[in-house]
């Protein structure tokens, strides 16, 4: 099951070097550690930070090579291994990432194990007492995780198996926090049944509204096996099914649908759309659907693997495993699907890391870290930082504010810049505002009546973020 998951892919990179590259003026991106491979090699899943340091897993690396809970400290750029997975009765190559449940432990979901199904598994945020709490058993309890669990408000965790049930296509499952109560809620049933959806590459559950618990399957649900939306109670009693992501729409879910605060979930698909890449969707918990963007720009990247997440500026980032040369970006987009706007694209090589598959995690206001799963100095990844500010853009007009012009047009031009790569530039010379040509370096050509003597025309920038530079005002007179 490990070797056939979608999050197992990745591309082995040359040797390379710590850098810090400036992205544009107003975001910075540094890489500020790099992985070894006994280290936290190939980072994959969700971040914790908690006490000044990010907590996550590793597939690989360790005393075993079977794969790390590790500790990186921002300030001084080092890693710390608090666990190495042994392969044998404590599992090994965890993909999900980490929660941090309130009794301020970690807890994740690892392949292998006594059964070769998976276990759950917790450590303490010093990297003490390391405890396999649960042996997957697969049968008609399930096994296989692909994610980590959650804890939902009644303090239990929920998860989602990829095999086993009474089925053979998992299901979702409640633990208490010591691993006992097991027990497997729902056994999924395919394309078809009151439970269906396959489990497998499942990124994980959300507790929303009364406390249901939400997600995704990447497969099953409709007659083209490619995903739904539903929700189930706490009890496993409860059961629906609101949306099938049917092609040629968006299909196969591939993250854990983030729950923003305007009481929407937002998540990623693998396949489907205008180029079928896949895309980034909005759902409503009783399925009011809407499709925010369709990957079919290869520069904005495509595969969203981990989980979205809400910025303190309210605007949605996330992270692409591929772009178009298959390394990988960070984008922000606002909830409405627009505005979207690459932060940066992964590099590879000597400079930067590639194909990233962590969720950002925001340490402070516009703060965010991440990791990738592969290139760095070592070859298996980076830890990498990105400051992002909401700056209005500059606007330059080439020559005077007070021009001549003949003839029946005046020619304007000059350029424009912000911290985002999207910028245009607008001009009017009554109430409304028409586009110039060009982006940074811009250009307009207003028609001017032959009797007018005098024109007056506002110009301004405006990014993607809907931030506008002052107006300049050229006032242009006719030559004689």
């Amino acid at each position: 099951m490990f070797e056939s998951s979608m999050k197992t892919r990745q591309i082995l990179a040359s040797i390379s070097l710590l850098a810090a590259t400036p992205l544009m003026a107003g975001t910075q991106y540094t890489v500020v550690g790099n992985a070894t491979s006994a280290g936290a090699n190939t980072a994959r899943g969700k971040l914790v930070y908690s006490g000044g340091y990010l907590f996550g897993t590793s597939q690989f690396g360790g005393t075993s090579g079977k794969g790390t809970v590790f500790r990186f400290d921002p300030a001084m750029g080092s890693y710390q291994v608090n666990h190495s997975f042994d392969g044998a009765n404590g599992g090994q190559n965890p993909g999900g990432g980490l929660i941090k449940a309130n009794d301020n432990r970690f807890y994740t979901a690892t392949y292998g194990g006594m059964n070769g199904q998976g276990t759950l598994f917790r450590i303490d945020q010093p990297g003490n007492f390391p405890e396999t709490i649960r042996q997957f058993q697969a049968g008609t309890t399930g096994g296989n995780p692909d994610s980590a669990p959650t804890q939902a408000s009644d303090g239990k965790l929920y998860g989602v198996t990829g095999t086993g049930g009474d089925n053979g296509f998992g299901g979702i499952y409640q633990s208490n926090l010591d691993g006992t109560g097991y027990t497997l809620l729902r056994s999924f049933t395919g394309t078809t049944g009151g439970t269906r959806g396959k489990g497998s590459f499942n990124g994980g559950l959300v507790e929303g509204p009364g406390g249901m618990l939400y997600g995704c399957t990447h497969m099953g649900g409709n007659a083209g096996d490619t995903g739904l939306f539903f929700e189930t109670s706490t009890n496993g009693i409860t059961y629906n099914f609101f949306h099938a992501f049917d092609a040629p729409g968006l299909t196969k879910p591939c993250n854990q649908l983030l729950l923003a605060s305007d009481g929407f979930f937002y998540g990623a698909t693998e396949e489907g759309g205008a180029a079928n890449r896949g895309g980034l969707f909005r759902i409503a918990p009783g399925g009011d659907y809407t499709e925010l963007r369709s990957f079919s720009n290869n520069l904005d990247g495509f595969a969203v693997y981990s989980p979205l997440i809400e910025g303190s500026d309210g605007y949605l980032y996330g992270c692409a495993f591929y772009s178009s040369n298959n390394l990988g970006s960070v984008f922000r987009m606002s909830k409405d699907g627009k505005g979207f706007t690459v932060l940066h694209r992964f590099a590879g090589g000597l400079a930067d890391g590639s194909q990233p598959d962590s969720a950002l995690v925001e340490t402070s206001n516009g703060v965010f870290y991440g990791t990738t799963t592969s290139d760095g100095a070592n070859g298996v990844g980076i830890v990498y930082k990105i400051e992002t500010t909401l700056e209005a853009p500059t606007l330059k007009v080439k020559g005077t504010l007070r021009p001549k012009f003949r003839g029946n047009s005046l020619r304007l031009r000059g350029t424009a810049s912000d911290d985002l790569s999207g910028v245009r530039v607008e001009y009017a010379t009554k109430k409304a505002y028409k586009p110039a040509k060009g982006t940074t370096a811009w250009r307009a050509r207003i028609p001017v009546k032959p009797t007018t003597r005098r024109v007056t025309v506002r110009v301004r920038a405006v990014d993607t973020d809907a931030l506008a530079s002052p107006i300049t005002t050229i006032r242009a007179r006719r030559s004689k």
